[in-house]
C-alpha cells in the first residue's frame, strides 16, 4: 500500500505540474475591426437625429483608477452626454474623454453651479471685516462672479470639452420690494451675463445645457440658447412629481420642446434609500415616464445621476442604465 500511494503522488505531482499557457484578452472590436468600425460609424450618425436623449452624470473624482468602473470608456456605448463631475482633467482622463468624443459621439460637459458661486459671496460677506482689517477688500459681486465664471469657462477650452450645464435657480420676485428686487436683478445679471458672452464667443461651437427653474429667470432669452432643459428630480417619489416637476417649470418665454428630468441610481438603505420610488427603483419607471406621449410638453430625455453606481452587476456592467436606454431608444446594442 505504501509503495502503491508512492507511486500515485508521484504520478498526480507531473499530472498537476503547472504550465505557462498563452492566454490573451482580444480588445473589443479587435477580431472584427471592420465591423466594429461600421457600428461606431451608426452609432456617431444615429446620435445626430432628432431622439429622446439620455445623459449620465459620472464622478471622475479618482485621479488613480483601479477599477474599470473609474473609466469613461466603461460607459454605454448610447449616452448622448456625459457629465463630469470634476471637471479638471489628469492626462490619462482627458485622453480617454477625447478617445470617446471621437469615436463614439458622446459630448462631456461639466457644471456650473450659479448657487454655489452665491453662496461663496455671502460666506466671504460673513468674513468681510475681518478680510478689511487685514487688507483684503472683496469688492462687489459682479466682479466676484466674473473671475469665477471665466475661469471655470476657460476650462471648457483647455480640456476640450463639448459645452458646459449650468444650474441657476433664483426665486419669486412677487414680493419683493423695489430694493431687493434691484438686488436680485443685478446678481441675476452677474451670474448670467459672462455666460452669454462666453456662447456669443464660441459662435455655437459649445452647447449650453440650463439646469434648475427656468421661471426664475427675469429674461428668459437665455433659455432660446439652451439646448435642454435640465429639470432637477433626483428627489422625487413618483412619476407623477415628474409631471408636476415639468409644468410647474412651464410659462411665457419658456421653450417646451426641450425638458430632461433627473433621476438617480439605486442605494439601499434601511433608513435613507435613495434612487427609489416607493418600493420599486425610479430608473426603469423614470425612463418609461419619457416615452409616454405628451400634449402640453416635450419629454427630451433622462439624466442619471451618479451612473458610475451602476457599473457593479454580476450580469452586466450598467445593467440598469443600459435597460433604461433601451426603453427610451430600442436598439441592439448601447
Amino acid at each position: 500500500m505504501l509503495m502503491a500511494s508512492a507511486m500515485l503522488l508521484g504520478s498526480c505531482s507531473e499530472w498537476t505540474e503547472p504550465e505557462s499557457l498563452d492566454l490573451s484578452t482580444p480588445a473589443f472590436g479587435s477580431e472584427d475591426p471592420e465591423a466594429y468600425a461600421a457600428y461606431l460609424s451608426n452609432l456617431r450618425s444615429w446620435k445626430t437625429t432628432d431622439h429622446a436623449v439620455v445623459l449620465g452624470l459620472f464622478d471622475n473624482s479618482v485621479s488613480e483608477p483601479t477599477t474599470r468602473a473609474h473609466h469613461v470608456s466603461s460607459l454605454p456605448d448610447s449616452l448622448d452626454f456625459v457629465i463630469l463631475g470634476t471637471p479638471a482633467l489628469v492626462s490619462w482622463q482627458q485622453e480617454e474623454m477625447h478617445d470617446v468624443q471621437t469615436r463614439k459621439g458622446t459630448r462631456f460637459l461639466y457644471e456650473i453651479d450659479c448657487r454655489a458661486i452665491e453662496q461663496s459671496w455671502d460666506a466671504l460677506q460673513d468674513s468681510a471685516d475681518e478680510s478689511i482689517s487685514e487688507g483684503v477688500v472683496p469688492g462687489d459681486f459682479a466682479t466676484y462672479a466674473a473671475g469665477i465664471l471665466e475661469r471655470s469657462l476657460a476650462l471648457c477650452g483647455t480640456y476640450g470639452y463639448d459645452g458646459v450645464l449650468l444650474w441657476y435657480s433664483g426665486r419669486s420676485t412677487l414680493h419683493m420690494t423695489d430694493e431687493e428686487l434691484a438686488e436680485y436683478t443685478a446678481r441675476q445679471q452677474a451670474l448670467l451675463e459672462p455666460v452669454e458672452s462666453w456662447l456669443s464667443e464660441t459662435a455655437g461651437a459649445k452647447s449650453l445645457l440650463f439646469g434648475g427653474d427656468p421661471t426664475t429667470l427675469l429674461d428668459k432669452s437665455l433659455l432660446l440658447q439652451a439646448e435642454y432643459i435640465v429639470v432637477e428630480t433626483s428627489e422625487a417619489t413618483s412619476v407623477d412629481e415628474l409631471t408636476y416637476a415639468i409644468t410647474s417649470c412651464m410659462g411665457t418665454g419658456i421653450p417646451t420642446g426641450n425638458f430632461v428630468v433627473t433621476v438617480s441610481t439605486a442605494v439601499d438603505s434601511d433608513t435613507d434609500p435613495i434612487g427609489y420610488y416607493g418600493s420599486q427603483m425610479a430608473l426603469p419607471l423614470a425612463a418609461e415616464w419619457v416615452t409616454r406621449p405628451s400634449s402640453t410638453f416635450t419629454r427630451a430625455g433622462l439624466l442619471i445621476r451618479d451612473i458610475q453606481r451602476d457599473f457593479y452587476n454580476a450580469s452586466l456592467i450598467y445593467k440598469h442604465a443600459r435597460e433604461a436606454i433601451d426603453t427610451i431608444n430600442p436598439s441592439p446594442k448601447n
